[in-house]
C-alpha cells in the first residue's frame, strides 16, 4: 500500500489479519516496485501470446486470452502454495469447482442456441468459445463469439460443432 490514511484504520488491519494479507509499503512515488505484480503480468503476457499463437484466436480476443490464462491459473494446484492447494483455494477457503473449464477449449467452434431467433431460420449459430462467464445464468454459462455479427453473447446452450453431422 502507500500510506494512504484510509489504509490504517482499524477496519482495514482487521481485514488484513482475517484474510492473512501482509502489510507491506512501497517507496513514495514508485507503485512499480510490486515483484509479484510485475511477474504475474509477465506471466500472463508471455501466456496469452502462446496460446493465441497456438489455438489462432485474433489478437482482438486479448482481453478473453488473459482473463482466461488466470481463471485456469487461479484453479490448478500451486506447489509454493502449503499442501499444494490452487490459489483460489487459498483465497476462498474452498476448492473450486473446474467443470465448467473441461467442457471446451478455448477459440474452439462451438453451436450455440440463439433464444431470439425466429422460424424459418435455424436457432443455431456457429461461434468460438471465449471463456466461462461467471455472473451471467448459471455455472455452466459461456461467452461466445458470434461468427457473423461478431459479438460477445452469454450462453448456456452450447454444443461442439465439430461433432455436428449436419452443418
Amino acid at each position: 500500500r502507500d500510506n494512504a490514511k484510509e489504509e490504517m484504520s482499524v477496519d482495514v488491519l482487521d481485514v488484513n489479519r482475517d484474510l492473512f494479507i501482509k502489510d507491506e509499503y512501497s517507496e513514495p512515488f514508485y507503485p512499480n516496485q510490486n515483484p509479484v505484480e510485475s511477474c504475474m503480468i509477465c506471466y500472463s503476457k508471455q501466456a496469452s501470446h502462446m496460446l493465441m499463437d497456438f489455438t489462432g484466436a485474433p489478437s482482438y480476443t486479448w482481453y478473453y486470452v488473459c482473463v482466461y490464462i488466470t481463471e485456469v491459473h487461479n484453479r490448478t494446484a500451486d506447489l509454493k502454495l502449503p499442501n499444494c492447494i490452487t490459489p483460489y483455494q487459498m483465497r476462498h477457503g474452498i476448492t473450486p469447482d473446474i467443470s465448467a473449464y473441461l467442457q471446451y477449449t478455448f477459440w474452439e467452434v462451438v453451436l450455440y442456441y440463439d433464444t431470439e431467433e425466429t422460424w424459418p431460420r435455424t436457432s443455431e449459430h456457429p461461434g468460438h468459445w471465449l471463456g466461462v462467464a461467471h455472473n451471467i445464468g448459471d455455472a455452466l454459462t459461456y461467452y461466445i463469439l458470434d461468427d457473423q455479427s461478431k459479438l460477445v453473447v452469454g450462453c448456456s446452450v452450447v454444443r461442439p460443432f465439430n461433432e455436428n453431422k449436419c452443418v
